[in-house]
């Protein structure tokens, strides 16, 4: 079963995610190489139906990866999506993963990675992959710190290998909550603590509709009191200056309803995912166009960020390719015509050509760019499609550590094919040379370095992101 209108969506600590475009299945892609088995038959267990386990409807093998292929139940999210929650939502959510306990009781290991967890507001939570003995696991961690983890990135919206790896300088910008979590000692220190900031998120939600349902009834009383006022004041001239200084309050005190009104539908629409309503009543509060754009940007609707805010384009950009969307830069367009427009409409012209990684016109716009960041990206793509030629010339116009390091590691292991494809001439039953056995071990020497220098390549290039 292959999932159809497959997309590129994301990764977790094994592999690749592809989610076909209506949401109904979602595949794993883990290299071959991770398993210990000789046939599909032996991961036959993780096809039981297990309770809080989306189902596994297919698993497949090509030549070099093993696809697992999983039901995702209708109007569930990857819980990657939670960060644009109300933080209700988010400790409601974190909740129920602290209660369930899912490590403790399952005997297969089970992802906590959020690109593997799908949810449903406001408790409703499922996992995906789990792993027989033979499957590729994590042991680095203990199930508290995963826990911790996966806790830190729901309310922060840090990646989960920053919560992970990075707790100190977390624990520099966090809240008081997350504080506290950073150093619980325990599953059930992590979930009396959200449990505690759950009940009182979920009262002060509570207490602003009966305060706001007090106000209009409030408001109700008063006005008919005050009309009563009014009309007596109508008849008795000497009340004017009393029935208007009432009028003025009625003035305000409606302002001030119709402002906790506004901020409750503001919340509503957020909600229910309804940005071109929350933007209208932000607008209608006075908020700028910039603060309007970040609304948009936070919740994903990078065309309408960049039409309020046409400055936030490098910011856009970044972000689908630090999500691996960049194949959706192609479909951001200008509809502005000021200045601000025009200038970044000429950047987003060479961004979509390198996304699109359309060649004729990336040497046509080589020459007349000036735009560092737009410069790396067309180097990275160069690389990507092993053109070192293209990469390099872009280097000498745009010097760059991690542009060189991607050249230098695309080099190294095209070098390590290289030998491994003449270790392979060389090892056939037919060649008959006496120095075989010498020349093969010379090759095999070779791809021993080379793959150390990679190994030191590579790290260089996490450290430096």
């Amino acid at each position: 079963m292959i999932v159809k209108s497959k997309t590129k969506f994301t990764s977790f600590e094994f592999g690749a995610i592809h989610q076909d475009e209506e949401k109904e299945t979602v595949q794993f892609e883990l290299p071959k190489t991770q398993f210990r088995i000789d046939s599909l038959t032996e991961l036959a267990t993780i096809k039981e139906d297990k309770p809080r386990f989306l189902p596994v409807v297919a698993i497949e093998e090509s030549e070099k990866h093993i696809q697992i292929t999983y039901q995702v139940v209708e109007n569930t999210e990857m819980l990657l999506h939670v960060k644009n929650e109300l933080e209700a939502v988010k400790l409601a959510i974190a909740k129920t993963i602290l209660e369930q306990d899912v490590l403790a009781e399952t005997e297969q290991y089970v992802s906590l990675h959020p690109a593997t967890i799908y949810y449903k507001p406001m408790s409703s939570v499922y996992y995906t992959y789990r792993a027989t003995e033979r499957m590729p696991q994590e042991q680095l961690h203990s199930n508290l710190e995963r826990y911790r983890a996966l806790t830190l990135s729901i309310l922060s919206g840090l990646t989960y290998e920053q919560c992970l790896n990075q707790k100190e300088t977390i624990f520099k910008g966090s809240t008081e909550l997350m504080k506290a979590v950073i150093t619980a000692n325990s599953r059930e220190e992590i979930l009396a603590l959200i449990t505690e900031a759950n009940n009182h998120v979920t009262y002060e939600v509570l207490q602003t509709g009966v305060t706001h349902q007090k106000r209009n009834n409030k408001r109700i009383l008063v006005l008919c009191v005050v009309s009563l006022c009014l009309l007596l004041g109508a008849v008795v001239v000497t009340n004017h200056v009393s029935a208007k200084g009432n009028q003025l309050k009625i003035t305000e005190m409606e302002k001030r309803l119709a402002k906790k009104q506004a901020e409750k539908d503001y919340v509503e629409a957020m909600t229910n995912k309804d940005y071109t309503a929350a933007a209208k009543l932000m607008k209608k509060a006075g908020k700028s166009n910039t603060e309007i754009a970040d609304m948009y940007f936070q919740s994903g609707q990078y065309q309408q960020a960049m039409n309020q805010n046409p400055a936030l384009l490098e910011t856009i950009i970044e972000k689908l390719y630090a999500d691996d969307h960049q194949s959706k830069i192609v479909d951001l367009v200008f509809t502005s015509k000021t200045k601000e427009a025009d200038k970044a409409n000429k950047k987003l012209t060479i961004e979509k050509a390198i996304a699109a990684y359309d060649v004729p016109t990336l040497q046509q716009d080589l020459a007349f760019l000036e735009d560092e960041k737009t410069g790396l990206r067309m180097g990275l793509a160069y690389v990507e499609h092993n053109d070192s030629l293209a990469a390099n010339d872009v280097y000498e116009k745009f010097p760059s550590k991690k542009l060189k390091n991607a050249m230098d590691i695309k080099d190294t292991e095209n070098q390590i094919e290289q030998a491994k494809n003449e270790l392979k001439k060389i090892n056939v039953p037919t060649n008959k040379d006496k120095n075989k056995a010498q020349k093969m071990k010379i090759q095999q020497d070779a791809i021993n370095r080379l793959t150390n220098t990679l190994a030191t390549l590579k790290a260089a290039k996490t450290k430096e992101e």
